[in-house]
């Protein structure tokens, strides 16, 4: 049984891109991926899958991880949601929504 708790804690969206903050509650299983859904605001999606066991986070851990803007434009995002996956079992998928989502400067400098 794998009871990993996640929870979107931050997400701001910048010119570099979107920066995730996910903390992880207790919880057994080891992570071995994070699976990040970008809904964007015209209704398609893009997943974006993070394996690097280095940078997956431990129990009671929280790590940030950045959505590149070559992967989806930050101002084009409306949501994002994580689901932590312990080998072929996925997880609880968790939602950020627009609502708690912080736009930082996502507009180029003229």
């Amino acid at each position: 049984t794998f009871t990993a708790q996640l929870e979107i804690t931050k997400v701001e969206l910048k010119i570099t891109g979107a920066e995730v903050k996910v903390h992880r509650g207790p919880g057994e299983g080891d992570i071995t991926l994070l699976r990040f859904i970008i809904e964007k605001k015209d209704g398609t999606s893009k997943t974006i899958e993070k394996t690097d066991a280095v940078n997956l986070p431990n129990q009671l851990e929280t790590r940030t991880y950045t959505i590149a803007p070559t992967d989806v434009a930050p101002a084009d995002i409306s949501r994002i949601s994580v689901i932590p996956f312990f080998g072929n079992s996925a997880g609880i998928q968790v939602f950020e929504p627009e609502s708690g989502i912080k736009k930082g400067e996502v507009q180029g400098r003229g």
